[in-house]
């Protein structure tokens, strides 16, 4: 004799199978959650890198092509004292073994002529009063370049730090380990570095670059953005001048530092 099956009742989960459950999403939220972030991280220096190698390769299809450096590039500066545009990310006010302090420094005679003899000729100064949170004529600021500034001597431009000497250990400063100074060339030391930006009114917009690229790890709506090149020029004590190096480009926040400088500026470039 059969008896018919009676049909179970029970239709969810039972408070002890919830918890357990529940305790198995913690679990794996607390393994996946730490990776995201890591993988954004990863992502966002990826595509940082691959921003510096993009302008490094532009800078010198730009000179192959029209056998001159692109000119128009921004100072960095404002337009009414001549002091570091205050828009600029904290850090490129400090200088210490990885990051490159900023300072603002006349050009001299033969520094001058290093840069027109490259093509670098007008530079655009930061408007301060285009760039104002909240009002209608609000721009970014890396945007908001305006001013034309003349390459001729006692023009003000923005120097990387670096010691009055080449002192060892050699591979401790930021210019000798992202651009490859070459230790046993300590002339190379007399030289120095200027630093400007790759804004939008750069010649290479249109020519070697579709756009002009936005650094977005540095928060364009607060800082300038924009990609920060270096150019090698004598010394402020020099009698004789050499077209201006272009040495290769950093992030205005230093995500780029010191990796992607190494992986894609040419470190060779100064013991030519």
């Amino acid at each position: 004799m059969f008896l018919p099956r009676i049909a179970s009742s029970r239709a969810g989960l039972t408070l002890l199978e919830l918890v357990v459950v529940l305790g198995i999403l913690v679990i794996l939220a607390s393994l996946v959650v730490p990776n995201v972030g890591g993988l954004i991280f990863q992502s966002r220096h990826a595509g940082n890198a691959a921003m510096v190698g993009d302008v490094n390769r532009a800078v010198n299809a730009y000179v192959a092509r029209f056998c001159k450096h692109p000119d128009r590039w921004d100072s960095l500066l404002d337009n009414s004292t001549s002091t570091l545009f205050n828009k600029l990310d904290s850090d490129l006010s400090i200088a210490n073994v990885m990051l490159p302090g900023l300072v603002v420094n006349p050009l001299s005679t033969a520094q001058a002529a290093s840069l027109q003899a490259a093509g670098i000729t007008t530079l655009l100064d930061a408007d301060n009063a285009r760039s104002v949170t909240g009002a209608a004529n609000f721009v970014y600021p890396s945007d908001n370049a305006s001013a034309n500034r003349a390459v001729v001597s006692g023009t003000q431009m923005a120097f990387l730090t670096k010691p009055a000497t080449a002192v060892p250990p050699y591979g401790t400063t930021f210019m000798d380990v992202a651009f490859g100074l070459n230790p046993q060339k300590t002339e190379k030391w007399a030289n120095e570095f200027i630093v400007v930006g790759l804004g939008t009114q750069n010649a290479m917009r249109g020519s070697t670059m579709a756009d002009i690229p936005v650094v977005q790890s540095a928060t364009p709506l607060n800082f300038y953005a924009r990609v920060l090149c270096v150019y090698m020029v004598p010394g402020s004590t020099a009698t004789t001048s050499f077209p201006a190096r272009y040495v290769g480009c950093f992030l205005p926040d230093g995500t780029s530092l010191p990796t992607s400088l190494m992986d894609y500026n040419k470190a060779g470039a100064l013991d030519q």
